[in-house]
């Protein structure tokens, strides 16, 4: 397997999704838990995972979507905050 220092992701989303201010509801595959997991898993100790998002609501929810990433790897939400 390989594993890598730095994984990044700008705007990984549709441009649909730009238009739709507010409402963070676009699905793909690339920002849900299991993705996140994966990542995780591809990446060195001190690797990192950058993202680059439209807007604040897609911020938003790339945040709690980690944060139960994070805990289904077992890393609960007060220690998840110390890898953002």
């Amino acid at each position: 397997m390989n594993f890598f220092n730095i994984i990044v992701l700008a705007l990984p989303s549709t441009e649909q999704f730009q238009i739709i201010d507010g409402i963070a509801s676009n699905e793909n595959y690339l920002l849900t838990v299991e993705a996140i997991k994966d990542y995780l898993k591809i990446l060195t100790l001190n690797g990192q995972l950058i993202f680059t998002v439209h807007n604040k609501w897609e911020l938003v929810r790339l945040i709690v979507t980690a944060l139960y990433a994070f805990e289904e790897n077992g890393i609960s939400y007060s220690n998840a905050v110390n890898h953002f």
